[in-house]
């Protein structure tokens, strides 16, 4: 082989070593660019799904205090059409005894 063309064959893996080592470090490069890309994408997700969250925990604890509010005022009503109706039959009650202790007395 010639002393020309070892200096091409040389020149030639030098030029594929250069490449290689290249393409090694835009490969690091493109890979730390992902992580970091990777990493924004997850911190942003979870910002958006933390708030998203919230939003729904939010409209839950209103319709959970509405829900509330609207079984006070049902068990408030039965509580007042209860009170009317021990207070009639009290009243029955009393009459009952009255007239109960009238035939007695009698």
């Amino acid at each position: 082989m010639s002393r020309e063309s070892m200096i091409k064959i040389k020149e030639t893996e030098e030029r594929a070593e250069a490449i290689v080592a290249e393409a090694r470090e835009r490969a690091r490069e493109m890979l730390a660019r992902a992580e970091a890309d990777g990493k924004a994408l997850c911190e942003t997700t979870e910002r958006e799904t933390a708030a998203e969250l919230s939003a729904k925990m939010d409209r839950v604890r209103e319709r959970t205090a509405q829900n509330a509010e609207q079984s006070g005022v049902r068990c408030a009503e039965e509580t007042e059409e209860l009170k009317k109706s021990v207070s009639l039959r009290r009243k029955m009650a009393e009459k009952i005894v009255v007239r109960g202790f009238e035939k007695r007395c009698r």
